[in-house]
């Protein structure tokens, strides 16, 4: 499976975010690599639009690379899949 640059950047930000249970730092476990999501706070870290953060979760989505509850939802949550989770380590 083909991961853009723009996406493992992504996947990062969601494994890294302040507000996962190791509050921002780097998770070994896929059980800590969950977060609330916050669209604009992803597009505002990687400095793109919130379209294309929109745009870059529902690529990870379909990919199964991650998981979104609720994602137009104000306490909406994203977590890593297995695969993701995988993908992010090896980025490291």
């Amino acid at each position: 499976m083909n991961t853009t640059e723009l996406e493992i950047k992504m996947i990062t930000a969601i494994a890294e975010h302040l507000y996962t249970p190791l509050n921002g730092e780097e998770p070994d476990e896929v059980e800590d690599a969950t977060t609330f999501c916050w669209v604009d706070d992803f597009a505002s870290t990687l400095k793109i639009s919130t379209n294309s953060a929109k745009g870059v979760l529902g690529s990870l989505t379909k990919k199964n690379l991650i998981n979104c509850s609720n994602l137009n939802d104000e306490d909406s949550s994203v977590s890593l899949t297995e695969s993701g989770f995988k993908i992010y380590k090896e980025s490291k």
